[in-house]
């Protein structure tokens, strides 16, 4: 009966501080009514819930940084070639301000690669407690997608393959749909 009264407490609170954002905390409150309830399916869906509020967190980040690289590849485009008749003094700033963009990109080429793969993390980790997981199967589909798209316009076929399956496989027919009418545009 002890246990009982512990687990749910600890249900109790998980709810509470998932509610409030605290979602680390929320984490540790249900390992511990995990121990007591091992095989409790409320115990995985709560889990779940805590995971896909953590994707949610790390999608933010990624759609930062990849806002911020589509602005940089954006000043990229834009930049101006060194003039013709430009003097030493002009050709070293332009110099410069190149390599600082192309350090900046690369940069924010990586934040991006970061970013995402943190963020399909928490949403993998809520489908090893609830399989069927529709929010975390959309948020990984949407992902994918991502790159997929990527791929797409590096016109690297390879990956753009291995995304397409993995589309597919977590978003279903609507994002089977999706795929085929994104290829019908080539």
């Amino acid at each position: 009966l002890r246990d009982r009264v512990r687990f749910r407490t600890a249900m109790s609170d998980t709810e509470g501080l998932l509610g409030s954002g605290s979602l680390d905390a929320a984490l540790l409150r249900v390992a511990e009514a995990r121990v007591l309830a091992p095989d409790d399916p409320d115990v995985r869906r709560l889990s779940a819930r805590i995971h896909v509020a953590r994707g949610r967190s790390a999608v933010a980040a990624y759609a930062e940084a990849k806002a911020r690289l589509a602005e940089l590849e954006r000043e990229e485009a834009e930049a101006r070639e060194v003039p013709a008749e430009a003097n030493d003094e002009i050709v070293d700033r332009f110099r410069s301000a190149r390599w600082t963009r192309e350090e900046d990109l690369k940069g924010a080429r990586r934040k991006r690669a970061e970013t995402w793969s943190e963020a399909i993390r928490p949403f993998h980790e809520a489908l090893t407690q609830v399989t069927d997981d529709a929010d975390a199967r959309r948020a990984l589909a949407e992902l994918y997608w991502d790159e997929f798209e990527r791929a797409e316009t590096a016109r690297d076929r390879a990956e753009e393959a291995r995304y397409q399956k993995l589309v597919v496989d977590y978003g279903g027919p609507q994002f089977e749909a999706r795929v085929r009418g994104e290829k019908e545009v080539r």
